[in-house]
């Protein structure tokens, strides 16, 4: 993480690697996952990744596909963790009015290692395969952010209201495109939060 502020403006950018594993049934774990408070950005990892790992296990437990659920299922889940990718999250924070904060964001993330969607990799037997049927593929994509942030104090600075609403759209890479090579549709995502912060 590098950081620079300069007139109330901060610049801020994360780099971060995860490493990634195109067999994610296999006896060898090769991913590696952040810690789940860890955020870079607000669409790809948890709400997009979270649903695909989410879907992932429900079909590999399901006794239509396979008798038994292969090895590493309980495996499959992100739970919105960063996970399987590298990527860049150029952050701009600058003020707005007295008490109010604007901030905008990015964030763009390549797989290390071809992403095998684990359910649909499980039925094109073992053969890297996104989780819309892409085959080798890499690109997760590149996510626009945007947020309002409002802290107001309650009791000098040490009790402080805490209001924000943040706004995401995602765009799809081809790691998400279908087995003809069509790509997935971009994904919205809009999230509040209301905090009172105590600082000791």
């Amino acid at each position: 993480r590098a950081e620079v502020s300069a007139k109330n403006v901060t610049v801020r950018l994360d780099a971060g690697y995860a490493s990634g594993d195109s067999r994610p049934l296999d006896d060898t774990l090769r991913n590696f996952r952040m810690a789940a408070d860890y955020r870079a950005g607000l669409v790809l990892f948890q709400q997009v990744q979270r649903r695909h790992g989410l879907t992932a296990e429900q079909r590999l437990s399901d006794p239509r596909y396979s008798a038994n659920p292969p090895e590493g299922v309980e495996r499959v889940r992100t739970d919105g963790a960063v996970t399987q990718a590298l990527f860049l999250h150029p952050v701009v924070r600058a003020p707005a009015i007295a008490h109010l904060a604007l901030l905008v964001g990015a964030v763009y993330a390549e797989a290390p290692a071809d992403v095998a969607d684990p359910f649909q990799s499980y039925l094109a037997g073992g053969t890297p395969t996104g989780p819309r049927g892409a085959k080798n593929k890499r690109s997760l994509g590149t996510e626009f952010d945007a947020g309002i942030e409002l802290r107001l104090p309650l009791w000098g600075k040490e009790i402080q209201l805490l209001s924000r609403v943040d706004a995401g759209v995602w765009l799809p890479g081809d790691a998400f495109d279908d087995a003809n090579g069509k790509p997935a549709s971009a994904v919205g995502a809009v999230q509040g939060q209301l905090a009172v912060e105590i600082a000791l």
